[in-house]
């Protein structure tokens, strides 16, 4: 997918290309994350977009808490 700024959603919705720069702006926004977070999720749990949630998801949770809810850990972590 070309690199058109117009364009608000990801080529493939079940994966993310990292290389291009509309789809990682468009993935950052849907999972309210910076491109570094974005990438360094990517490079933590491949491509696919359903690991990089779930990634994104147990990282927040971790840096707001300061640990892991063990509690809850099995069900999104």
């Amino acid at each position: 997918m070309p690199d058109d700024k117009r364009k608000t959603h990801p080529h493939d919705a079940k994966r993310i290309d990292i290389n291009d720069p509309s789809e990682v702006r468009s993935w950052c926004k849907a999972f309210d994350c910076t491109e570094p977070q974005l990438k360094a999720a990517v490079k933590a749990v491949g491509t696919s977009a359903a690991a990089v949630k779930k990634y994104l998801q147990c990282a927040h949770r971790e840096s707001n808490t300061g640990r892991r809810d063990k509690k809850n850990s099995d069900s999104l972590c």
